[in-house]
């Protein structure tokens, strides 16, 4: 979760940053959600197609209402594999 509050300006680096752990959590087949609370920042990463790799959500509380934390079942690692 990257919050990227009101009064701020999204700034090349940011954006750089978010597809930096874009591509770090491809790896575990993880998504990226930024609260976005300037509608201008969401018109940009909507126009630079980056909301096809994130997630975007006006709000923090928004985003962490969508979220679904994992749970292991008895017997499942934290990577998901079944003890031996």
């Amino acid at each position: 979760m990257i919050d990227l509050p009101a009064g701020r300006t999204l700034k090349t680096e940011t954006i750089d940053l978010l597809l930096e752990c874009v591509e770090e959590l491809e790896h575990v087949d993880g998504r990226v959600s930024v609260a976005v609370a300037e509608p201008e920042s969401a018109v940009l990463l909507e126009l630079t197609r980056l909301t096809s790799v994130l997630d975007l959500f006006p709000s923090i509380a928004e985003a962490t209402g969508e979220m679904v934390p994992y749970v292991s079942s008895p017997g499942e690692s934290a990577s998901g594999q079944i003890a031996a």
